[in-house]
């Protein structure tokens, strides 16, 4: 029977920053230890920029990370809802049998693969995204006469109506569409690879 060998080296004491490392980034911390939270203080907002290629040039333009809850709630009322009927399950059949029914019962099957709701469900999925671009801009839009009907930094300067029109009507691309989508976001979106990288240089 092998003997347990005793521990040769050095014994390191753990301190506070080996579970909590601030990680320094160009000169700045990328990780900081949060102590307190104030009302209206945006701590959690990010801020960056989308990359959007626009004919053989990429032209860069400002986003922010988004509250994705309160916008699905916004919208709320206008997902569609698939037609429903009424399906008798016989017991003895292989679904009544998964369902463990004794004997025959109606059920509410909703038809998901209906023409029409799926019609609105591509309209609601669109919307949604363009609110979710509109949210996102970093930057004011405007009519074509200069009114701003969108400000990022003035709720009473927010017509949505007005402003997802102006913004339907821009002529965007599907891959400019998700360049955009898509980098907004990333914002608040934490990679597993960056959080394995930052964990590593926080070691170093």
């Amino acid at each position: 029977m092998e003997q347990e060998q005793e521990f040769e080296g050095e014994v390191k004491e753990i301190n506070e920053e080996d579970f909590c490392p601030v990680i320094e980034g160009d000169g700045l911390p990328i990780e900081e230890v949060i102590t307190s939270l104030r009302e209206g203080e945006p701590i959690f907002q990010c801020r960056g920029i989308a990359k959007v290629k626009v004919g053989k040039r990429i032209r860069p333009i400002p986003v922010r990370s988004v509250d994705m809850e309160q916008i699905v709630k916004a919208l709320a009322s206008k997902r569609p809802k698939p037609p429903t009927k009424d399906v008798l399950i016989k017991a003895n059949s292989s679904q009544g049998r998964e369902l463990g029914l004794t004997k025959n019962k109606y059920i509410i099957a909703s038809n998901e693969a209906d023409e029409a709701y799926q019609e609105s469900l591509q309209e609601y999925n669109a919307e949604l995204g363009y609110l979710v671009i509109l949210n996102g801009l970093d930057t004011k839009l405007e009519d074509k006469n200069g009114k701003v009907v969108w400000d990022p930094a003035d709720k009473k300067r927010q017509d949505k109506d007005e402003a997802l029109r102006i913004l339907r009507g821009m002529g965007m691309t599907g891959w400019q569409f998700s360049q955009i989508s898509d980098e907004i976001r990333n914002l608040t979106k934490f990679e597993e690879e960056e959080m394995e990288k930052n964990l590593e240089e926080g070691w170093e």
